[in-house]
């Protein structure tokens, strides 16, 4: 019910089971994109590298865009 699913109790029990998965694998998403931008961050601050922190800075607009 916290990831959107207020009828949740409603559910078929497939369905629950479903929704719980897709509700995992987004969720499992989420923490690997955390964790690629706070691998990049602790790159490009540590390097000094141009080429780092202009794929920081590259990666950060992409999260950004609306599109």
């Amino acid at each position: 019910m916290s990831a959107g699913h207020p009828d949740a109790p409603l559910y078929p029990v497939h369905r629950v089971w479903e929704e719980a998965r897709l509700v995992t694998q987004r969720e499992n998403n989420l923490e690997a994109s955390r964790a690629l931008v706070l691998q990049m961050t602790v790159l490009s601050v540590l390097t000094g590298s141009k080429d780092a922190q202009s794929a920081f800075k590259d990666m950060i607009e992409g999260l950004k865009d609306d599109d």
